[in-house]
């Protein structure tokens, strides 16, 4: 939470306990945590998502055009998701990230498919909560660092859960 704050970074893991400890900081929270952008976090919750196992397979996507979308669309949401409680809801923008987010899954998955490659499957549950996730330790100690541009706290998380291939 202290990187993502100090940089203005969302995090994905893809360890269990460290999901837990991210929504128990969620649940700590003086108010009802309450998702900012309900309809992408489902998209992206009941997705399957492939990913490519060695990083030279990684290079040889990464020109991809079928990947920007992800770029824009999650840069989209960050931007939406921090000012949220500045100007309240906005359901057409909540709407068009999912369906963005929709129009650019299929094919990019799609163009892991033909690329033949080691591909493992998963699923990400996003976690977009209005005002963000916090823990006041971490906020004492961006205070106690002398650090004057970091967040509030942070806007997007992302669990990676392998789907278990049965034997």
């Amino acid at each position: 939470m202290y990187l993502a704050q100090a940089t203005g970074a969302s995090i994905v893991t893809d360890s269990p306990a460290r999901w837990q400890e991210i929504l128990m900081a969620a649940a700590r929270s003086a108010r009802i945590p309450t998702m900012a952008v309900p309809e992408l976090a489902r998209a992206i919750r009941e997705s399957v998502f492939a990913f490519p196992q060695t990083a030279s397979d990684v290079v040889a996507l990464a020109s991809d055009t079928s990947f920007f979308g992800y770029h824009q669309v999650m840069r989209d949401a960050f931007k939406y998701v921090t000012k949220r409680g500045d100007r309240g809801r906005k359901p057409n923008v909540e709407q068009g990230l999912a369906g963005r987010f929709t129009r650019t899954h299929t094919p990019a998955q799609q163009s892991l498919q033909k690329a033949d490659i080691p591909l493992k499957q998963a699923r990400i549950a996003g976690l977009f909560l209005q005002g963000g996730i916090q823990d006041n330790t971490v906020n004492r100690l961006l205070l106690m660092s002398s650090s004057e541009n970091h967040l509030p706290n942070v806007a997007m998380v992302f669990h990676i859960e392998p789907i278990k291939v049965a034997d």
